[in-house]
């Protein structure tokens, strides 16, 4: 009996496997091309609702409160944070970003008292909408609701 033969007859040599880090949901499949139309549309209304509070901040308009800025600038963060949550596969950033559109959207024409800001809350809203509207039809519809059918855990 030579060496070899004894090494691999052991019953207590650990089995053969392939190690490697888990991939992510991100890496698994590329989101479709309205997924990713629809998060830069997203992004781009993050983009015109700072440009919008950044103007007034410097044009004094909001006044001298710190907390008149600071709730606009938690919007901002919490658009983002889900638009990110979006383009990551996450179906309740979806669903929740629905929601707070449906209970926003009314409430942004109350407070637009000059055209530049008016401007700025109707692109905002048509960008949106557009976002809305690839992720909810076709494949994007389809690429966030393959998460929940395979029986992966939704996080």
């Amino acid at each position: 009996m030579t060496l070899r033969t004894a090494m691999t007859n052991n019953p207590y040599t650990p089995p053969k496997a392939a190690v490697a880090d888990p991939a992510t949901d991100a890496e698994w499949i590329d989101p479709p091309n309205e997924v990713s139309v629809a998060t830069r549309y997203l992004w781009y209304s993050v983009g015109v609702s700072a440009f919008n509070i950044l103007v007034y901040l410097l044009d004094g308009f909001m006044g001298n409160s710190l907390l008149i800025p600071v709730i606009p600038l938690l919007i901002i963060g919490l658009l983002s944070l889900l638009t990110y949550h979006i383009s990551r596969r996450r179906n309740w950033a979806r669903m929740t970003f629905v929601a707070l559109f449906v209970l926003a959207s009314p409430l942004l024409f109350l407070f637009s008292n000059d055209v530049f800001r008016m401007a700025a809350f109707v692109a905002m809203l048509v960008l949106q909408i557009l976002a809305l509207y690839f992720m909810f039809s076709g494949a994007g519809a389809c690429w966030f609701r393959r998460e929940e059918d395979s029986g992966a855990a939704v996080s």
